[in-house]
């Protein structure tokens, strides 16, 4: 019954994300809800879609006589996108979960509790896990006639392949743990794990295609493959119909999810009360004051360093775009190449349009106003109760965004106007266009979250990862700037680079004094309003 009322609990979570309304917090109509889950469930047809075209690719290389190559690459492509889809989550889900004392304070023993997060993570896992091996089955029954031994395997495979991500995924959130209980910035831990991460995950994705371009010309299986990947070329023997192999790698898989959950079930209680624990030396002094927007921006810098997935989610660009300064001068003749490529088809054009709408993309990357309010969850009394206006709240959460945002697009455009070599208009102009861009960014950002704010969270990743202001703000900032792109084609050869980015700074600096206008106006009622 205890097992029970967890599971409940747990899906019912899972489920009022699509059936609430994020603002008010009440029930959302049935209908509202299933439109919901039926735009989510077209993006993942899509995204399946896509994949299919790729795995057919994939079949159709495989050499003759080496056809667990096929399941051998589909599979680890699942396990990367499983895990680079569940690992971000893994540790806010189970370490740092709100009620995770309040039901360890319970008589509930916490491998239960324990039991329910993994399987709620598994749930999670297995949708990514589905968008790339159903069409990898699909392809295979198309192109090759399968037994029932295959068809079998490979509903065995989906299930194994989940239950090793879900492995992985809880290994890596136990590191992180382990290592965050050692220090006092456990959020500088996350995140500097997370990028780790994310950039060895990015360097074996560039690695990988040429070693599936020398796996699709193999004749044998090298010694290599079978000694250190020896797991998932068992896994694509077992796709081919192979009992013994789907036999070793079910085993294996199973074996290793038993120590991460047995390990997992075990320090539970230590990694989940540990923070609470630290003891705080005072220091003894004279208690400097602060102006009051000082005090504000302080306050806003210090919930950003301390909330990792707000770093990781909607701080990104900064480093992105750091490092992508750094690879202009680089890989600079990339660029020549693509400015000569433009010339030959647009002659009349400097490249200035193309290099801004470039460092505008990644800029693009950072979205730090957009769940600000949000985040302030339910005590967001708190904020409204200090001696400050609400004019002054907004301008410390837009000037956490410019100043993490405004110097990087500046740091960017410097190199790209000298791999671009664009007019002078253009170069002056893309300076002045990038930190008007910027500033609209983060109104827009702010006035969508002031329009769709949801504050009735039990986890901050919800609030930053699926409110529907992170999500407008992300796709919408990304296609208008496209768009803008696009839409200087066919003026180009009448219009000059950099009177087309003169007229952007225009319309920019526009739409920054018409939203600076409404969020001191209806921005204003609007925060008042929320409780």
């Amino acid at each position: 019954m205890m097992l029970k009322a967890l599971f409940r609990k747990q899906f019912a979570e899972l489920v009022a994300q699509f059936f609430r309304n994020r603002r008010t917090g009440q029930v959302r109509t049935r209908a509202g809800g299933y439109a919901f889950i039926a735009l989510m469930a077209v993006i993942f047809i899509a995204m399946g879609a896509s994949f299919y075209f790729l795995a057919q690719g994939v079949f159709l290389a495989v050499p003759e006589g080496m056809a667990f190559l096929y399941y051998f690459v589909t599979g680890l492509i699942a396990i990367a996108i499983g895990l680079l889809g569940s690992v971000f989550n893994a540790y806010a889900t189970i370490y740092n979960a709100k009620d995770n004392e309040l039901l360890l304070s319970m008589p509930i023993p916490p491998k239960y509790i324990v039991f329910v997060r993994v399987t709620a993570l598994s749930a999670m896992s297995a949708l990514y896990e589905a968008v790339i091996l159903v069409p990898a089955f699909l392809v295979r029954v198309i192109f090759r006639p399968v037994t029932p031994l295959v068809v079998v395997n490979h509903i065995l495979l989906f299930l194994f392949v989940t239950l090793f991500v879900v492995t992985l995924t809880l290994a890596l959130a136990f590191v992180v743990a382990a290592v965050a209980r050692k220090v006092k910035r456990k959020s500088l831990v996350t995140v500097v794990t997370s990028i780790a991460l994310l950039v060895l995950y990015y360097y074996l994705y560039f690695k990988a295609q040429n070693a599936m371009s020398a796996l699709m010309t193999m004749t044998e299986v090298p010694k290599g493959i079978r000694t250190w990947l020896f797991l998932f070329y068992y896994m694509g023997l077992a796709a081919e119909g192979d009992a013994a192999s789907m036999a070793i790698f079910a085993g294996a898989t199973t074996l290793l999810f038993i120590v991460a959950y047995i390990l997992l079930s075990v320090f539970f209680r230590r990694f989940t009360t540990a923070r609470r624990s630290a003891s705080v030396k005072g220091k003894v002094g004279d208690v400097r004051a602060a102006r009051p927007g000082t005090a504000l921006f302080q306050r806003e810098m210090k919930k950003f360093l301390a909330t990792p997935m707000y770093i990781l989610n909607c701080g990104l660009g900064t480093l992105m775009m750091l490092l992508a300064g750094v690879l202009v001068f680089v890989k600079a003749e990339v660029l020549f190449a693509v400015k000569d490529a433009l010339l030959s088809v647009f002659p009349r054009m400097d490249g200035g349009v193309f290099a801004l709408v470039m460092v505008l993309l990644v800029a693009s990357m950072n979205y730090l106003t957009a769940p600000s309010v949000s985040l302030e969850g339910k005590r967001i009394w708190v904020i409204r109760s200090l001696p400050v206006s609400t004019k002054d709240v907004f301008k410390v959460k837009i000037e956490l965004h410019l100043s993490l945002t405004l110097l990087p697009p500046w740091y960017r455009t410097a190199p790209m106007v000298y791999a671009f070599r664009p007019g002078v208009l253009s170069s002056v102009m893309m300076f002045f266009a990038v930190t008007a861009y910027v500033l609209l960014a983060a109104e827009f950002g702010l006035a969508l979250n002031l329009l769709k704010p949801f504050l009735d969270w039990k986890n901050e990743t919800v609030a930053l990862k699926t409110g529907p202001s992170v999500l407008i703000s992300v796709f919408g900032l990304f296609l208008f700037v496209l768009g803008l792109g696009v839409l200087f084609l066919p003026v180009s050869a009448v219009l000059a680079d950099g009177y087309y980015i003169l007229i952007l700074f225009v319309l920019f600096a526009l739409g920054d004094a018409l939203l600076m206008r409404w969020l001191g106006q209806g921005g204003v009622r609007r925060f008042e309003m929320l409780n």
